[in-house]
């Protein structure tokens, strides 16, 4: 189970599907992107187009190492592009590990267009897709970070810690004592943050709760 990998060896969940993280990233961003036509270049990828959301003219795709042409006239997309519909977002691949961060950092550049007033338990609303409702997303992702608090607490500075900080930050080559606490912190954060949902969600004190 999930909770067994997280408690024994953390760093098999980076290359897994882990539980209440969003199906498809892709589809929470068109989500809070507003009234934009989302569109793929020749090579796959994807892009937005304003206003009356249909192409009006060229350009090319930003993409690292791409460089192909984008856009069209008159409504009229250049040959290779493709409007993405509701299904195919809706299909878009799911991504592996601990993707959250990432996830909340897009919501978060999102919400300030949209609304600045916007807070990150708006946010976390944003997050719960098909599979889960409001509260049972909310709750799941509780008992996730609230189990990885407990691993890197109960191990820090071990090898079962660095697995976590590893599985947070996988693009981190070196697990010094800096990130095992940034870690830490980050953790106990999204601990604090989902508790506090879940009780205004369910509008009930800390000890009905528990």
């Amino acid at each position: 189970s999930w909770e067994a990998s997280i408690i024994t060896e953390p760093i098999s969940l980076i290359d897994s599907l882990i539980v209440t993280m969003p199906e498809s990233v892709l589809s929470l961003i068109v989500n809070i992107s507003g009234r934009v036509g989302w569109y793929t270049c020749p090579n796959g990828h994807p892009y937005t187009v304003g206003n009356c959301t249909y192409p009006m003219q060229t350009a090319i795709c930003r993409h690292p190492g791409c460089g192909a042409k984008i856009g069209g006239k008159n409504h009229k997309a250049v040959d290779g592009v493709k409007r993405w519909e509701g299904d195919s977002i809706a299909g878009a691949k799911a991504q592996k590990g601990y993707v959250l961060d990432a996830i909340i950092k897009d919501l978060n550049q999102g919400k300030e267009k949209k609304d600045k007033k916007k807070n990150n338990n708006n946010i976390e609303d944003e997050l719960d897709d098909s599979r889960l409702t409001p509260i049972g997303g909310n709750f799941l992702r509780l008992v996730l970070h609230t189990i990885m608090k407990v691993v890197i607490s109960a191990n820090y500075g071990k090898d079962k810690s660095k697995q976590i900080a590893s599985l947070l930050y996988p693009n981190t080559k070196k697990i010094n004592n800096d990130v095992l606490q940034n870690s830490t912190e980050h953790i106990a954060k999204l601990v604090d943050l989902y508790w506090n949902n879940l009780r205004n969600k369910v509008q009930l004190g800390d000890g009905d709760i528990v």
